[in-house]
């Protein structure tokens, strides 16, 4: 296989991996910026998550032939956090947008819209590197 192809993989994948990996900081509430832990967002922690250990999991065994196959599940375990992250946010970017508080915390649009991104640009690479890795022989 192709060495440079290689490594141009490897790291579209690993920057996909480290973009998924810092809206988990936000969601988990780890930088204590929210004023309550929101469950909404657990089903995309959980996402997230296993789209990170399947991204590395096919960084480490890129040799393989379910290496596509890991490719295949991290993008749509990213896809499906990446949704699950915009459906929780949701009530707080319509009181932005319309500015009321009603629904969410209108305080926490930006950075939901912030991570919102991140996480699509993950989604984005993760999808750039099944389409980029090749066949193994």
């Amino acid at each position: 296989m192709n060495k440079p192809r290689n490594i141009i993989v490897t790291c579209i994948s690993a920057a996909s991996a480290v973009l998924a990996i810092v809206p988990i900081f936000y969601m988990a509430n780890i930088g204590g910026q929210l004023s309550e832990y929101p469950a909404e967002y657990v089903p995309s922690i959980i996402c997230s998550i296993l789209s990170v250990v399947a991204q590395v999991a096919g960084i480490l065994f890129a040799k393989k032939k379910y290496s596509k196959i890991l490719d295949i599940i991290a993008a749509v375990l990213i896809g499906a956090a990446f949704t699950l992250y915009i459906l929780g946010g949701i009530l707080s970017l319509v009181d932005f947008f319309c500015g009321i508080v009603m629904f969410g915390d209108p305080q926490q649009a930006p950075w939901i819209i912030c991570f919102g991104v991140v996480m699509l640009l993950s989604v984005i690479l993760a999808l750039a590197t099944c389409f980029l890795r090749k066949e193994t022989k």
